[in-house]
């Protein structure tokens, strides 16, 4: 990707260099570095003077202004005229740069939501419906060899993920929230949220330790949501309780060998953590029938002193 270095102004310049040394490092994300992602977000962002660029640029700057000053009318401009920007993206062509633009913009818009403390909403989630549209729209050939778009994918596919858990988990008080389009200009209203919509397919990305472990989680939050469900009659039970053990072995059996666990100091270490988490939940959610008391207590120790 070209570096094209814009003017900016003194605010901005000033929040674009606290992004990259700060702001960045505050990126959830799953099997990549955060810094490493946060300088492609910088490059997306100043790469030409479109929409779609200003889109990023000035999402980037609201989540900088927001993790350095917290809420407040500097970082609500900012994440306002991030919007407006994506607006006006949709009336313009979108090619291959656009569509990664989008889905950045979407993400760092998300991350900004997530990021309010006393957020009482779930517009975090709303971010996420739109950026699996626009994902959903991208041609899978177009993007085969595109390490940008897949460590994009990467992340929202990370933030789905766990968004999932948050909303078998989580009620807010607000009931319906819009999802917000990528596509649509901001004032036209979009249609309310549908928590039932497939998951981000993951075809695009390269298996790795990160994403099978995501997928993994992906299946026991599902089986969670419909076990009561499977297990009606005493057939159904035991072969859910068989299906439930296949999958507790699936994920101990995880592997680790993945240029990415040895290139990232500690990916190694948090992938034993989702491990760990994700056979926990699973045992806390079906009682004891993948393992005994005394298996759930030494992988938490074990995730506590890792």
């Amino acid at each position: 990707m070209p570096w094209n270095p814009i003017k900016l102004e003194v605010m901005e310049k000033c929040l674009f260099q606290y992004f990259q040394s700060n702001a960045s490092s505050s990126l959830s994300t799953f099997g990549h570095d955060p810094k490493n992602l946060g300088g492609m977000l910088m490059r997306m962002a100043i790469v030409n003077e479109t929409p779609s660029s200003a889109a990023v640029l000035r999402s980037l700057l609201a989540l900088a202004s927001l993790h350095r000053y917290g809420l407040q009318t500097q970082a609500a401009k900012l994440k306002i005229a991030a919007l407006k920007a994506l607006g006006t993206a949709a009336n313009c062509e979108i090619g291959i740069m656009e569509t990664l633009q989008h889905i950045a913009a979407g993400m760092l818009l998300c991350t900004f939501e997530i990021h309010q403390s006393s957020c009482p909403s779930g517009q975090w989630r709303s971010y996420i419906i739109g950026i699996k549209s626009v994902i959903k729209a991208c041609p899978a050939t177009k993007f085969a060899r595109d390490s940008e778009f897949k460590v994009l994918l990467d992340w929202a596919y990370y933030h789905d993920v766990l968004s999932r858990f948050s909303l078998t988990h989580w009620h807010p008080l607000v009931t319906e929230i819009t999802a917000v389009n990528l596509h649509e200009p901001v004032n036209i209203p979009s249609p309310p949220v549908n928590t039932h919509e497939p998951w981000i397919e993951m075809t695009h990305s390269n298996p790795s330790p990160f994403t099978t472990i995501l997928k993994l989680l992906a299946e026991v939050f599902e089986r969670v949501a419909i076990a009561p469900v499977q297990m009606t009659t005493a057939t159904e039970s035991d072969d859910f309780k068989s299906y439930l053990k296949i999958l507790a072995w699936r994920i101990r059996s995880i592997s680790m060998s993945d240029s990415r666990v040895k290139e990232y100091p500690g990916m190694g270490t948090m992938v034993e953590l989702f491990q760990l988490a994700g056979l926990v939940y699973l045992g806390r959610a079906f009682g004891h029938i993948i393992g005994s008391a005394a298996d759930y207590e030494k992988r938490i120790e074990r995730a506590f002193h890792i």
